[in-house]
C-alpha cells in the first residue's frame, strides 16, 4: 500500500477544495518497513516542512499523539509541536513539527575536543525535559544521542516519543522490551517494570557517550571521564535502580555547577585568610603508600599489622598492591578503601589442587572492601579464603589456568552489597565455580553482580545461601548452554538456600 496517493490532509486544512493541493509532497524517506514508516514531508500551501509517521499499531501512534498535545502547552519542554492524526485503512498516521539541527550523536562528531561544561548543560536540559515527563506518570524508556535534536539557537529537543508508557504501580514488569541496546537499562530486559530511574540510566550512558564516545557501559566506566562528571556518570548507570539518582531533580542538582566562593570574598574576606592560614599550618595527611591513621606505610601487609589486635581500622590504599606471598587477617577487623588493585605475584608457590588462596581471613577476623578496590589473582586457585566475616562493597576479578578457579571459598560469614565479582576460568575445564560456600558458612547476596566465564556452576552451597538482590550472569563452556537456575546456584549435599530476589542471566539469556 502507498499511503501518499490514498490521503490527503483535508482534516488539517479544511478550507482547501483541491485534493491535489492538500495533500503532502514527500521530501525525503527517514525510516521505512512493512509495519511503519517516518518521512520528511512539505505541508500543503506551506513552505514549511513537517514529519509524517504511519504505523500499524494504530494504539501506540496515537499514544504519542496524545502525549505531544499534552506536552505542548508546557514552556520548560522542548518536544515537537503535533499536528494530526487520523486512521485509515487500518493504519495510523501523525503529523508533527519538524525540528532542524543536529542529533547529539551528529554534534559529538564534529566536536574536536570533550567540553565537559556543554555536556554538563546538555545534561541539565535533559533533566529539565524529563521532570515534566515523568511529573505526567511517563516514562521515556528510550533515552540515547539519536532521540535528541540541537537547534542551531542552542535549544535541546526530545523528537521521538514512541517508546513513552505510563508507569503502573504494583506491576512487576512491562508487558514489552522497548529500548535501544546498549542504552537501555537491566530492567528493560523484563528483570523490573520501569520507571523514572530507567530514564535517569540513559542519560548516564548518553553522557558517557558524550564524553568518551564508547556505547557500552564496562567501555564507558573503563575510560577516563572528566572529573566533574564521573561520579555522577557511575551513579546514573549502577545496575541496581535503588543505587541510581531517585529522579531528575536529583540528577539536576548533582550536575548543577556549584556557586562560585570568589563572589563571597567581598563580604567575608578575613574569614577566608583565616581559614586559609588554618589550612597551610594542618597536619598534612600522607598521600602515597598505604596509609593507616595518617600513617604511611611501604607494603599492605604492614598497615594491616599495624592495627591493634581485637580492634578496627581502615587502610586507605593510594597505590596498586601486589603480593609476594599470601595475607592473612587475623584477630582484627579491617576495611579496605580508596581504589587501586590487590594482586598477587606468587606463580611459583601455587601448584594445581593445593588449595592455595591470596588472602585468608581467620575465624577471629573480618574484612570488609570498598568501592574502588579490585582484588586480582591470575595465580591461586581462589581470591579469598574466609572463615571469619566478610563483606564485599568493591570489584573482585579472578584468572586462573590451572583448570579449578573460584572468587573466594567462605566457611564463615559472607555478604556480597554492590560492585562485580568476576571469575575467568581456563578454557576445556568444567570444574570452576565463583564461589564455595562450605558447610559451615552463611552467603548473603542483596545486591552487585556475580559474572562467570567459563564455569558450569556460580555458586556450589553446603552451607546456607540467601539471595536476596543483584545479578547473576554465567557463561559456561562450550555446549553447556542449556543450563538451568539450579545449575547456576547448586545446593550440594547439606546445603539449602532462597532465591528471593537474584536475577540470573544464561549467555545473557534471563531465565529466572
Amino acid at each position: 500500500m502507498n499511503i501518499f496517493d490514498i490521503k490527503t490532509l483535508r482534516e488539517w486544512s479544511p478550507d482547501s477544495t483541491d485534493e491535489t493541493d492538500c495533500s503532502c509532497s514527500i521530501l525525503s524517506c527517514l525510516k521505512e518497513s512493512e509495519q511503519s514508516g517516518v518521512y520528511l514531508v512539505r505541508l500543503p500551501g506551506e513552505k514549511s516542512s513537517a514529519i509524517l509517521k504511519t504505523s500499524d499499531d494504530i494504539s501506540s501512534l496515537q499514544a504519542e499523539y496524545q502525549l505531544l498535545c499534552e506536552l505542548r502547552d508546557s514552556a520548560a519542554v522542548h518536544i515537537p509541536l503535533p499536528i494530526a492524526f487520523w486512521v485509515q485503512d487500518s493504519h495510523g498516521f501523525l503529523l508533527r513539527q519538524y525540528v532542524r539541527g543536529f542529533t547529539l550523536r551528529q554534534w559529538f562528531e564534529e566536536q574536536d575536543e570533550v567540553n565537559p561544561q556543554r555536556i554538563r548543560r546538555l545534561g541539565l536540559a535533559v533533566c529539565d525535559l524529563l521532570a515534566v515527563i515523568h511529573g505526567l506518570g511517563c516514562v521515556v524508556r528510550d533515552i540515547k544521542p539519536d532521540n535528541f535534536v540541537l537547534t542551531p539557537s542552542g535549544e535541546l529537543y526530545l523528537i521521538d516519543m514512541n517508546t513513552v508508557r505510563h508507569y503502573k504501580p504494583g506491576q512487576h514488569n512491562d508487558t514489552s522490551f522497548l529500548g535501544t541496546v546498549p542504552f537501555a537499562a537491566p530492567e528493560q530486559y523484563g528483570f523490573a517494570q520501569t520507571d523514572g530511574r530507567t530514564d535517569i540510566y540513559g542519560v548516564g550512558m548518553m553522557l558517557g557517550y558524550l564524553c568518551t564516545g564508547k556505547a557500552e557501559r564496562e567501555q564507558i566506566l573503563g575510560a577516563r571521564l572528566p572529573h566533574s562528571l564521573s561520579k555522577v556518570i557511575r551513579r546514573c548507570v549502577a545496575l541496581d535502580p535503588s543505587r541510581r539518582y531517585r529522579n531528575a531533580e536529583q540528577l539536576r542538582r548533582a550536575l548543577k555547577p556549584k556557586a562560585c566562593l570568589y563572589a563571597l570574598l567581598p563580604a567575608a574576606a578575613l574569614l577566608i585568610v583565616a581559614l586559609g592560614l588554618c589550612y597551610l599550618l594542618r597536619p598534612v595527611p600522607p598521600t602515597t603508600g598505604f596509609v593507616l591513621d595518617n600513617q604511611s606505610f611501604s607494603t599492605l601487609s604492614e598497615a594491616i599489622n599495624a592495627i591493634p589486635k581485637w580492634t578496627d581500622g581502615e587502610v586507605i590504599l593510594y597505590e596498586n598492591a601486589t603480593l609476594s606471598q599470601p595475607l592473612f587477617i587475623e584477630s582484627r577487623n579491617v576495611t579496605l578503601s580508596g581504589g587501586g588493585i590487590i594482586r598477587d605475584a606468587m606463580s611459583d608457590k601455587w601448584t594445581e589442587g593445593s588449595g592455595a588462596s591470596m588472602i585468608y581471613v581467620t575465624a577471629d577476623a573480618s574484612l570488609t572492601i570498598r568501592q574502588g578496590i579490585t582484588l586480582h589473582s591470575e595465580f591461586g586457585e581462589s581470591i579469598l579464603s574466609n572463615n571469619g566475616s566478610f563483606t564485599g562493597f568493591g570489584n573482585l576479578s579472578c584468572y586462573n589456568d590451572n583448570g579449578q578457579a573460584m572468587l573466594v571459598y567462605n566457611c564463615g560469614q559472607m555478604r556480597l552489597e554492590a560492585g562485580e565479582w568476576d571469575m575467568n576460568s581456563a578454557d576445556g575445564y568444567s570444574n570452576s565455580w565463583a564461589l564455595i560456600n562450605d558447610t559451615a558458612g552463611q552467603f548473603e547476596m542483596t545486591g552487585g553482580l556475580i559474572r562467570c566465564n567459563n564455569a558450569n556452576v556460580a555458586v556450589l552451597n553446603k552451607g546456607f545461601a540467601n539471595y536476596n538482590g543483584g545479578f547473576l550472569m554465567l557463561y559456561p563452556p562450550q555446549g553447556d548452554a542449556n543450563l538451568s537456575s539450579l545449575n547456576c546456584l547448586h545446593d550440594f549435599e547439606q546445603g539449602a538456600s532462597s532465591q528471593n530476589g537474584i536475577s540470573i542471566l544464561v549467555n545473557d539469556v534471563k531465565i529466572k
